[in-house]
């Protein structure tokens, strides 16, 4: 009788540990049908500055949804901007005061205390400009506006007059994740 029992016993905990299994499966899934891909996406603005010769302020902005219905708190944000010109070593990245700079400058719109900055590098090579930058958002439900925010700005001097520069994102490179699990890159690039 006691084997008989323990056999019960067995069973009905195999069946609570295969009935708990399946249920957080059904909650995964559910919660990858619930994290929406592409609806965050960068863009850049772009203007000359008066008084300073040949530089140009660029600002880098964000949204990490399109309305409110369609917007997802992300926890972290990634990019790798190439910036080429007619003749790439006229350009060079400088702050404010056109002098050379070797990071971008974060904005100060951002909330204070919740974000980290662990990578920000411009590096210069024959080809041109690489920017290498990546944002944490440290609280727990991470960052979300429908509405496009300041991330960064950086200037770039062009010693040739007449010279245009392009920049482009690396897609490779460049995510937007959310703060939902599973883990989606919800960056849009085709925006």
């Amino acid at each position: 009788m006691k084997s008989l029992r323990r056999y019960y016993i067995f069973i009905i905990f195999l069946g609570v540990l295969v009935g708990l299994t399946l249920v957080r499966r059904d909650q995964y899934m559910r919660s990858l049908a619930q994290t929406p891909a592409d609806v965050g996406t960068v863009k850049v603005l772009t203007e000359k500055l008066e008084g300073k010769e040949n530089v140009s302020r660029i600002n880098v902005m964000f949204r990490t949804g399109t309305a409110q219905d369609k917007v997802e708190a992300i926890s972290s944000l990634a990019m790798r901007i190439y910036i080429k010109g007619q003749d790439s070593a006229s350009l060079q990245i400088v702050d404010k005061g056109a002098n050379e700079s070797d990071k971008i400058e974060i904005s100060s719109e951002l909330p204070v205390g919740e974000w980290r900055f662990p990578v920000n590098f411009v590096t210069k090579n024959e080809d041109g400009i690489v920017i290498d930058f990546a944002a944490i958002n440290i609280t727990k439900d991470g960052y979300l506006s429908s509405e496009y925010r300041k991330l960064a700005t950086f200037y770039i001097k062009n010693d040739k007059e007449e010279s245009d520069f392009d920049l482009t994102f690396d897609n490779e490179l460049s995510f937007m994740y959310s703060k939902r699990r599973p883990t989606t890159n919800i960056w849009d690039a085709t925006k």
